[in-house]
């Protein structure tokens, strides 16, 4: 309870509030930006090479941005064999089900930080 004639410090204990937010916010955001950006770096020079190293230089379903008809699809995984399936399955297509999600948290997260600020 507050005194006759003080002031509340509820006002003050908001506004510490709403800086500690948007400092969590930020330095969240931020994060998040690099982590994603971690992954389509890992994405790029690890799991792609070595999955297209099986490949026989055609270019994995996530490398096609026009899109892939079912011939292509047949091809592709006769051309990677049974061990660049199993590389794949393992290596690539699970980081590639990752990655979208952290796209797009991470830009939903960054629109939300700008239109707040």
């Amino acid at each position: 309870m507050n005194k006759p004639g003080t002031v509340s410090d509820s006002t003050s204990s908001d506004f510490k509030i709403n800086v500690l937010d948007r400092y969590d916010f930020r330095y969240k955001s931020f994060g998040l930006f690099i982590l994603t950006n971690v992954v389509y770096v890992f994405m790029l020079t690890v799991t792609i090479p070595k999955t297209m190293g099986f490949s026989n230089g055609m270019k994995l379903l996530e490398m096609v941005p026009t899109g892939y008809d079912l011939d292509y699809v047949s091809e592709l995984f006769n051309s990677l064999g049974e061990i660049g399936r199993e590389t794949y399955l393992t290596n690539q297509i699970p980081v590639d089900m990752i990655y979208p999600l952290l796209f797009g948290l991470t830009y939903c997260w960054l629109l939300a930080y700008f239109q707040k600020n």
